[in-house]
C-alpha cells in the first residue's frame, strides 16, 4: 500500500511545475442526485443530475445530467459508456454534448482499505480552447469498517487529465519572435477530492466532500497558456476552482421472492 500513497503524493507535487498566470473561480457548491438499476445480470443503468452553484453570487452556473450503462467484465471490473452534457446557465447559455467511455477496477488492499482505478476517454462535440478530448486517470482510496455508524467511509481521490486537440496556440521564444503554432496536447490538470460517505439504508448512500482543480504545464512546449514577451499578455490562463459538494445516490436492485410455494 505504501507505493500507492507515494504515487499519490508525487502526483500532487506536479502543481508547482511551470505555473504561469491563473484565474480562480469562486467557491462553488455542487449538489447531485443519482440512481442505478440492474438491467440483467451484468449490466446497470445509471442516471444522475449535478447542479453547480456559485457561492459568491448565489446563482447556478451550470447543470450536468448524466446517462450511462455499466457492463461487468470481470471481478470488480466494469466498462461504462455514457452521455454527460454541460448546460451553461450563464449569459452564453452554452450546451455542450459530451460522450465518454470508462474502465473501472476495484482492488481490495486489506481488511479495511480498498483502492479504485478508473481510466476515462471523453469527447466533446464542441471545442474548448484548451481541449476537445480528454483522457483522465482517477485513483481513489476508501476506508471500510462496517462497525462505524451508518457504515461511514472516509475516502480520498486524485485525477490526472491529459488534454487533446484544443485550438492551436502561437508560441514565442525569449526574444518575442513567433516560433510555432501547436495544439496544447499534454498532461495539464489535477483534481483532488476528500470526503466521507454514509449509508442511511441499504439502498441510499450520501457523500460529503471537498474538491479542487489545479492546471499546470510540464516542460516548455505545448503549454496551455502562451506568454507574448512583446506585450506581456498571456493567452488562456490556468483555471483553478474549489468545490464543496453533497450527493445522494439510490442503488436499486431486483428483489428475489424467497417465499416457498406450498404444495
Amino acid at each position: 500500500m505504501k507505493k500507492y500513497i507515494l504515487l499519490f503524493i508525487l502526483s500532487l507535487s506536479i502543481l508547482n511545475i511551470n505555473a504561469q498566470a491563473d484565474e480562480t473561480d469562486a467557491l462553488m457548491f455542487w449538489h447531485s442526485i443519482g440512481m442505478s438499476s440492474p438491467m440483467g445480470e451484468k449490466m446497470k443503468f445509471k442516471l444522475s443530475l449535478l447542479n453547480s452553484l456559485r457561492m459568491d453570487r448565489g446563482e447556478y452556473n451550470f447543470l450536468q445530467p448524466k446517462v450511462g450503462f455499466a457492463f461487468d467484465v470481470g471481478r470488480r471490473q466494469n466498462i461504462e459508456l455514457g452521455f454527460k452534457p454541460i448546460i451553461s446557465l450563464t449569459r452564453d447559455q452554452m450546451f455542450n454534448p459530451r460522450f465518454y467511455i470508462a474502465y473501472n477496477r476495484s482492488v481490495k488492499l486489506n481488511t479495511f482499505f480498498r483502492m479504485t482505478n478508473e481510466l476515462t476517454f471523453e469527447h466533446n462535440t464542441q471545442e474548448y480552447g484548451k481541449f476537445k478530448q480528454r483522457i483522465y486517470y482517477d485513483m481513489g482510496f476508501y476506508y471500510r469498517n462496517l462497525n462505524l455508524p451508518l457504515k461511514l467511509r472516509p475516502y480520498t481521490q486524485m485525477s490526472l487529465y491529459y488534454y487533446l486537440n484544443g485550438r492551436p496556440l502561437q508560441y514565442y521564444d525569449n526574444e518575442g519572435i513567433p516560433t510555432e503554432e501547436l495544439k496544447p496536447n499534454g498532461l495539464h490538470a489535477l483534481r483532488y477530492n476528500l470526503g466521507v460517505k454514509i449509508y442511511p439504508t441499504n439502498v441510499i448512500s450520501m457523500s460529503f466532500n471537498y474538491k479542487g482543480q489545479r492546471e499546470f504545464n510540464i516542460g516548455n512546449k505545448r503549454n496551455i497558456n502562451s506568454l507574448n514577451p512583446n506585450t506581456g499578455s498571456i493567452r488562456r490562463d490556468f483555471y483553478h476552482f474549489n468545490v464543496v459538494g453533497v450527493s445522494i445516490f439510490f442503488s436499486l436492485s431486483k428483489k428475489k421472492d424467497k417465499k416457498k410455494v406450498k404444495s
